[in-house]
């Protein structure tokens, strides 16, 4: 035995600690977070997960994962069987802008396909989604306008 994670047990673990560090209650969330094994490349390491609304419904409430090499939203909502799930490399992204709504962040991503999607951030776990901004500088860089983006 090498003592060596294998990559499933490793990814277990990994989403255990981001969970727990960044969500207020994360049994809310098990349908999102069980769905690991068919979200997830073997070889992929989670790096950090964030409560959010995409669009513009509040029930597309979900998970946003900071992967190794993408960002990855997944929402059950209230009545699906089988998640929404939406995959975005982070070479996907051409431009990135925060604006304040209602005294809070929101992020609209821009894709190399035209298309935008929108991230909010959803209660109680709303003090966490600034953390997300700082990881699209990280990960995109200049492509991110901060230039509307009150910080608290």
């Amino acid at each position: 035995m090498s003592g060596e994670l294998d990559p499933a047990e490793k990814q277990e673990l990994q989403l255990a600690a981001a969970s727990s560090a960044r969500l207020s209650n994360p049994r809310m969330d098990w349908r999102e977070l069980g769905s690991r094994a068919e979200l997830f490349d073997p070889d992929e390491d989670v790096l950090d997960v964030f409560a959010c609304y995409c669009g513009r419904v509040s029930m597309s409430a979900g998970l946003l994962f900071e992967t190794s090499r993408r960002l990855l939203f997944v929402s059950f909502g209230f009545v699906r069987r089988r998640p929404i799930a939406r995959s975005i490399g982070f070479d996907e992204i051409t431009a990135a802008r925060v604006d304040m709504v209602g005294g809070d962040p929101d992020v609209t991503l821009t894709l190399v396909s035209g298309n935008r999607l929108r991230f909010q951030g959803t209660r109680p776990d709303r003090k966490q989604f600034p953390d997300f901004i700082q990881t699209l500088q990280k990960r995109i860089g200049s492509r991110l306008d901060q230039s509307r983006y009150v910080r608290r």
